[in-house]
């Protein structure tokens, strides 16, 4: 006998009315499959109107297509397509069209193809090589570990680069370390471009830090971070994963990921009881203790998005998202030399390549977050990376000359012209008076100045590395077609004269020059860079060099300067 009444305070009325209308019988689109599955839509009325099939105009899938219907459509994407890297539409396009159009077909009639159906158009997409259909696909850059560490000491020691706030250096090198010790995908530690506005990430509740005694019986410090964002896994708290990062001793300091975290949690000041690195003091009865975090700051983002006018400041509470991520890696990557785009997907090929190998298959499909051991090949560089000739006489493999042709360092070369924006005492070149004469509006005119600086950067870049700029140093032209690091230097003897600690950050970590224990000296400087306050950088105008001008990040005085902000 059931135990439910049926009186009307028990009746779902809401409930009902789903099951009424049979609304459980189609699977509901996420917020960020909408523009995707809109652009799917639109294909198929287009191709639905060029072949005169009958369709409904608000939903062109209320029934679902047969599968002569979807080869046919395939046909005419290819007929009328246009591919980034030829005329033609590629063939990896298609497929993931596919994907994208079964997807729709499910959302829209609650119909899913069996696998032999599904199996049956991929073989015929395949074949549409025959029909014109582009082959080719993208070149995949692998930054490699070694890569990612000269990143992190062009970033330090050579960027004449004007970072909005002090905070984003050590914000991208805790990144760049978390990406390259664990190739994480960059929605695991930022907000994910496919959930906008969700601020997901890397949250301070995420991350335990412990004291803890050593085999050696010496106390460190280490992380352990939860990883709930996990792709097609975001929100299952049953199966996120929880990754550890120990405290690094000299002489790798500068790529020890507790301590930068530290710099910013500390700077927050998220932690419920003071920490006292000199004197480190644990139970003998004890294995590990945990430093509890506030809970007022347990929501608190560890990397956070510029807020404020004009994005002077720290955010109290946005997430730093994937998308300016990515814009300012590449950006820092052309900077550093690298003819390939540095993307955080680089850096996490790098790791999958650095790895692969030493560990089992199915810990590395752990590490990586892959349903199958296949996905794995398309994060391997197609360069090989076995030395055969010393392999086939029977010698130790050269692996790092291996490493190094398969690498983005392979192409790099440091005297490459670099982009304008932000550089720090450098004027961006004008554009010619014939582009801009037609153009009304002020945004017109920004976007004109804009492709033309980057249509101007792009060949100087390309004749760069096409070898026909041997001798930078003698081109008089340069500061107008992209500054290299020949010309910046002098600009970069100025800025460590007025920055204190980015000097000091730079003596200390990379080039040894104290005797003092590195985090202890270092300790309050970056905290103080890591401070979400408002910042501006100043400093004295490079084009007229003062004698005694300061950065306002040494509370200097300011005589005769210039403030430079991102452009």
């Amino acid at each position: 006998m059931s135990s439910y009444s049926n009186a009307d305070s028990d009746y779902d009325s809401d409930l009902a009315a789903q099951l009424e209308d049979g609304v459980f019988d189609k699977a509901r689109a996420r917020p960020y499959e909408v523009p995707v599955l809109q652009r799917i839509q639109s294909y198929w009325k287009q191709f639905a109107k060029s072949v005169r099939l009958p369709t409904p105009n608000d939903n062109p899938f209320d029934t679902a297509p047969p599968i002569p219907q979807v080869k046919v459509y395939f046909k005419w994407r290819v007929k009328k397509g246009h591919g980034c890297l030829t005329s033609k539409i590629c063939i990896t396009t298609l497929v993931k069209e596919f994907e994208q159009l079964h997807h729709a077909i499910r959302y829209g009639s609650g119909h899913r193809y069996t696998q032999r159906e599904v199996f049956e158009v991929r073989k015929f997409i395949e074949d549409l090589s025959r029909e014109g259909a582009c082959t080719r696909a993208v070149e995949k850059p692998v930054a490699l570990y070694v890569d990612v560490e000269e990143i992190l000491r062009f970033l330090w020691c050579e960027d004449p680069y004007n970072w909005t706030h002090p905070r984003q250096i050590i914000q991208m090198t805790w990144y760049l370390l978390l990406a390259s010790f664990y190739g994480l995908r960059p929605g695991k530690i930022t907000e994910s471009s496919h959930h906008w506005n969700s601020n997901e990430g890397i949250l301070y509740k995420d991350v335990s830090l412990y004291l803890h005694r050593q085999e050696d019986k010496s106390l460190k410090y280490l992380l352990k971070i939860n990883l709930r964002n996990r792709k097609h896994r975001r929100g299952v708290e049953g199966i996120s994963q929880v990754i550890t990062l120990y405290e690094e001793k000299e002489p790798n300091t500068h790529a020890c990921p507790v301590r930068w975290f530290l710099y910013l949690a500390l700077a927050d000041d998220v932690f419920r009881d003071n920490i006292n690195f000199d004197e480190r003091c644990l139970s003998p009865t004890v294995t590990s203790v945990k430093f509890p975090i506030k809970q007022e700051k347990e929501n608190l983002p560890v990397l956070r998005a510029m807020d404020g006018p004009g994005g002077k400041s720290i955010s109290p509470n946005r997430l730093w998202n994937a998308a300016n991520l990515s814009t300012a890696l590449a950006a820092l990557g052309r900077r550093c030399g690298y003819k390939d785009t540095v993307s955080p997907y680089s850096v996490r090929r790098g790791f999958a390549n650095g790895i692969e190998g030493k560990t089992s298959a199915p810990k590395l499909r752990q590490l990586m977050g892959h349903s199958n051991d296949g996905i794995l090949q398309a994060y391997l560089s197609q360069d090989v990376g076995i030395d055969a000739q010393n392999a086939i006489r029977g010698l130790p493999q050269d692996t790092a000359r291996m490493d190094s042709c398969r690498s983005i360092g392979f192409a790099r070369n440091k005297d490459a012209p670099m982009p304008w924006a932000g550089l720090i005492g450098l004027r961006q070149p004008p554009c010619p008076d014939e582009d801009v004469a037609t153009v009304v509006t002020v945004k017109e005119r920004k976007k004109k100045v804009k492709v033309f600086r980057q249509r101007l950067l792009s060949e100087r870049r390309q004749r760069c590395f096409g070898g026909e700029l041997e001798d930078c140093e003698q081109d008089d032209e340069l500061l107008h077609v992209g500054p290299s690091r020949v010309l910046t230097k002098p600009i970069m003897e100025e800025i460590f004269r007025v920055d204190a600690a980015r000097r000091q950050v730079k003596e200390v970590l990379w080039e040894r020059k104290s005797t003092t224990h590195s985090h202890t000296f270092l300790l309050p400087v970056l905290i103080a860079m890591a401070n979400p306050k408002p910042f501006v950088a100043a400093y004295p105008d490079m084009e007229n060099p003062i004698d005694h001008g300061h950065c306002t990040s040494c509370s200097g005085h300011q005589v005769g300067t210039r403030k430079n902000t991102l452009l």
